[in-house]
């Protein structure tokens, strides 16, 4: 994995955060890494939804060690009551018009999602640059009931 990101990764910035990330690496916390501002959670969720199998074969050891710590954070959470969460995404109009089309129907996912219980945040995260007129601003409002049993894991990871 290393040797695929130094590999992939040559700007000095980036080859200073690898050295760290090999140095300091926890298989228990990996959604700190995760969640790091650093290029890992763009581009490996990019590979997720892009089908990238290269990116995302060299990556399946940190991919097991943050689904395992979500899985077991969605295990150990308290929560019983219905609440909801937002996603703030800039997408193509066109892929909009599609979406809107299929309204009611199921909605997947494949690649880590983020979320904030907070819209504002949300909002900002989906913000549409300006020199991007072909793009929208997209807010999905999610409701989780934690009563139902789901595949789908997830973890408060706001600590």
């Amino acid at each position: 994995m290393i040797d695929f990101l130094c590999s992939h990764y040559q700007h000095p910035k980036d080859i200073e955060k690898i050295c760290e990330f090999e140095c300091r690496y926890d298989q228990m916390k990996p959604i700190q890494w995760y969640t790091k501002d650093w290029f890992l959670y763009r581009d490996l969720n990019q590979a997720l939804r892009e089908h990238d199998v290269i990116f995302s074969y060299s990556m399946r050891v940190f991919i097991k060690d943050l689904h395992q710590q979500i899985t077991n954070c969605h295990a150990e959470s308290k929560e019983s009551t219905i609440f909801k969460v937002y996603r703030g995404l800039s997408i193509a109009t066109a892929t909009l018009d599609e979406l809107k089309k299929k309204s009611g129907l199921l909605l997947s996912f494949n690649s880590f999602l983020s979320t904030t219980t907070n819209e504002s945040v949300a909002l900002i995260f989906g913000e549409t640059p300006r020199d991007r007129p072909h793009m929208t601003t997209v807010l999905f409002e999610i409701k989780v009931d934690p009563s139902i049993s789901t595949p789908a894991h997830y973890a408060d990871i706001s600590d």
